[in-house]
């Protein structure tokens, strides 16, 4: 993909620089368009909700996850998990991510660019009593061009509580607070914090979820993000998920095609083997192109003792 002025297209993809909350580390996640913070499963993807790590508290695993944004776009991140490291009864996880942005000429110089960012993460979790708390600290590294690079420091803080003999969980985290620590070429980018509350309800006698979810951007008050899903455990070995984010109204461009009609769902599957799962989403994004992201995870107890 060759265009002029590629920082542009950080901010276009995920709505500024330094936005951990919102890429995607997770496809079990974005088959739910995201709408999942509040759902409790074993082996979370922590970074989108560090609290998760609180009901992970037995299994060492490794996630793996590769997700293609469009053209030639794409994030390729791991996680890992290990109970007992840190505290008693509890888990600790390390990540790590990169965004590559394509190739991009600038036109009246002649320069190749490959702008990408990297973010390295730490999470903690623990229990207070009935609620599930945790942590995330990211440092963030962007580079656009040469001239044109930046890190960045971030945290996130998130809860969960669940009630109803454990069929409904209320969630809530603020995310994305820290610094930028170097401007990019005397240009400072914000790094906006993002408030997050979600619920969400097992439905008696029927392997159904069901999630409602609000991100609110602090750096932009008048825009909130509802996002809504269902996760069905369809057999022992099948999850099946359906997502949609409100933001598909504002990616159509009138060519209303099926993409276009259908912008903000997504569709997603986890598939269980012994030791192994593996994770599929496809969201439509309206006039963009469609989303894709497979993740692969592996329990490690049988392997480390």
């Amino acid at each position: 993909m060759k265009k002029i002025l590629p920082i542009l297209f950080p901010c276009a993809l995920f709505a500024s620089l330094f936005m951990s909350g919102g890429i995607d580390h997770d496809s079990k996640s974005s088959g739910m368009r995201g709408s999942d913070f509040a759902v409790i499963r074993s082996n979370n993807g922590f970074v989108l909700n560090p609290a998760k790590m609180a009901a992970d508290q037995n299994d060492l695993y490794l996630y793996s996850t590769y997700t293609r944004y469009f053209s030639d776009v794409y994030l390729a991140g791991t996680q890992y998990i290990h109970p007992d490291l840190i505290l008693k009864n509890q888990s600790t996880g390390f990540s790590i991510a990169t965004i590559n942005y394509g190739e991009f000429v600038d036109y009246e110089t002649g320069f190749t660019y490959t702008p990408y960012e990297m973010a390295l993460s730490f999470s903690q979790g623990y229990s207070i009593n009935e609620i599930m708390a945790g942590i995330n600290v990211h440092y963030i590294y962007s580079s656009i061009t040469s001239d044109h690079r930046s890190s960045a420091f971030s945290s996130d803080i998130a809860f969960l509580y669940s009630f109803m003999d454990g069929n409904t969980v209320f969630g809530a985290g603020v995310f994305n607070v820290g610094f930028q620590t170097d401007p990019y070429y005397r240009t400072r980018e914000s790094v906006d914090p993002l408030i997050r509350t979600a619920v969400s309800y097992r439905i008696k006698n029927i392997p159904v979820t069901a999630t409602l979810q609000n991100d609110y951007n602090i750096g932009d008050p008048d825009k909130f993000n509802l996002m809504a899903g269902f996760e069905l455990e369809a057999k022992e070995n099948l999850i099946v998920r359906l997502g949609y984010d409100s933001r598909g109204n504002d990616w159509q461009i009138g060519d209303n095609n099926t993409s276009e009609k259908f912008g903000g769902l997504s569709l997603g599957a986890t598939i269980l083997i012994s030791e192994m799962e593996f994770d599929f989403s496809y969201s439509l994004n309206g006039g963009l192109e469609n989303r894709f992201s497979m993740s692969a995870g592996i329990k490690l107890n049988k392997f480390i003792k």
